[in-house]
């Protein structure tokens, strides 16, 4: 169905990637629950050394005239090539299930500790969703918990991870077979009204005979099964966003299975391949989406704009753009500053504080030469989440 109310969907904001699911500890006493009649799966063997380094925390680019699309900002790859053999994959078996993992039923807005919690319990850390939502977010209010934020815990915990966009199904079900828990950014379907908010999940195991990936799930179990086609109809809104989280010695086994996608630009690139393809085959709102994300990651905002109007002459689920802030990274790129005021001010009026809002606000204003409505705006950035480090930078800027 199409609309053509650009902003409409900015005007609701409630419960972000932070309301409804995701990682991070030894190896030791973890085991994985094999069915069939084959052998038990092995848990992959140490990477050498020189394979054990991780990617750096991802972090927010400085504040700039053309500020990066912070809920997409990448980390930063591997620094080299490793130079001995990479670590042997383990083959797939046809199921699978990781344990033992915890699991908290979320509170308010706490999806995502909620799932980090859950996936670094599988690896030895043993932490609550509220020890992790006193890190990844802001406060109480905090609605929204960005994949950055999410990784730079992760790391805090002496863990690697790396957010990575496009991903598929059978990268999943690797991963998962070599002991590495995976959170995914995908749609929850509210039980009880059927709303479609966003949702942190813990990838957990698959049953290829079934048809389906067994997750833990904040807000609806533990073992909550999806389809193979449920999986991905809801993970494509999402530009199949995946965090793998593993052990530093698991570096090299992780970048061997992750293969291009290690590197954040390749995977930039393959996810524009995709999302350009899926814009010609499928052409509704979320391949038009994906695709200005993806030319926002790669630096190219006036074709993100392009981009993100084809987009909104679509309709979207009400919450979609409750957790998407690019288009406003690419108006304000692009110049279109008061656009952005426009729609972050409808945003803010029905969701209250949104610290992303108010940042893409305090440049806008900047775009327009006022700087002391700028001032304004970042320093409410901050009331609303102080660890904000964009409004954190731009404030000691000035």
């Amino acid at each position: 169905m199409r609309s053509n109310n650009a902003g409409k969907a900015f005007l609701e904001f409630l419960t972000g990637f932070g309301c409804v699911a995701l990682v991070a500890g030894s190896l030791v006493g973890a085991a994985i629950a094999v069915w069939w009649t084959l052998a038990p799966v092995q848990l992959p063997a140490e990477a050498e050394a020189a394979q054990a380094a991780i990617p750096a925390i991802p972090t927010d680019a400085p504040p700039s005239d053309t500020p990066t699309f912070t809920p997409t900002s990448q980390a930063t790859p591997p620094a080299a090539t490793p130079t001995i053999t990479p670590p042997a994959v383990t083959p797939l078996p046809p199921g699978l299930f990781l344990a033992p993992m915890s699991h908290e039923y979320q509170k308010l807005n706490n999806c995502g500790p909620a799932s980090l919690s859950a996936a670094v319990s599988y690896l030895g850390v043993n932490i609550t969703q509220f020890d992790a939502a006193d890190v990844v977010k802001g406060g109480p209010g905090d609605k929204n918990v960005s994949p950055d934020e999410m990784v730079a815990y992760l790391n805090s915990l002496g863990l690697g991870a790396v957010y990575r966009v496009n991903g598929n199904q059978a990268t999943l079900q690797r991963l998962a077979a070599n002991s590495i828990p995976v959170i995914v950014a995908q749609w929850l379907s509210r039980p009880g009204d059927g709303v479609l908010v966003g949702h942190y999940r813990v990838v957990r195991g698959y049953d290829l005979e079934r048809g389906i990936f067994i997750v833990n799930d904040p807000y609806t179990g533990p073992e909550f099964s999806i389809s193979f086609e449920q999986f991905e109809e809801w993970w494509r809104p999402f530009n199949r966003g995946y965090i793998p989280v593993y052990h530093p010695e698991q570096a090299g086994l992780a970048a061997n299975i992750l293969g291009e996608d290690w590197s954040a630009e390749a995977n930039h690139q393959r996810a524009l391949a995709q999302a350009q393809l899926e814009a010609e085959s499928i052409a509704d709102g979320y391949a038009f989406f994906n695709l200005g994300d993806e030319y926002l990651a790669l630096g190219k905002p006036e074709a993100a704009v392009t981009a993100y109007n084809n987009a909104f002459t679509f309709e979207f689920p009400e919450h979609f753009l409750w957790y998407q802030f690019g288009p406003l990274d690419a108006y304000n790129q692009a110049g279109e500053y008061q656009r952005v005021l426009n729609m972050t001010a409808a945003l803010i009026a029905e969701a209250g504080e949104v610290e992303e809002a108010r940042l893409e606000r305090g440049i806008a204003y900047l775009g327009l030469d006022n700087p002391a409505a700028a001032r304004v705006e970042i320093e409410k950035a901050l009331a609303a989440n102080p660890r904000y480090a964009r409004a954190q930078r731009m404030a000691n800027s000035e």
